[in-house]
């Protein structure tokens, strides 16, 4: 099973993540933030182009995430 959470502390602006799955090292590799703007992660296959591809089309406006993890190209 995969598991994620990501957070930010409305006070701080600090944002936390935390991910457990069967790929090593995931938390290395797929976290992503893109500063005063958003903040992703894939699940399970521990791929960096993945979170890379999402942060170009967040960049564009292409994309919008949403909190239960899904996405909807706009």
């Amino acid at each position: 099973m995969t598991f994620t959470i990501l957070g930010r502390d409305p006070e701080t602006g600090k944002i936390g993540f935390g991910i457990a799955t069967y790929s090593l090292a995931v938390g290395a590799t797929c976290p992503f933030i893109l500063p005063d703007s958003s903040v992703l992660t894939s699940q399970a296959a521990a791929n960096p182009n993945i979170g890379k591809e999402i942060i170009t089309l967040v960049k564009k406006r292409l994309y919008t995430c949403a909190c239960n993890g899904t996405g909807s190209k706009t």
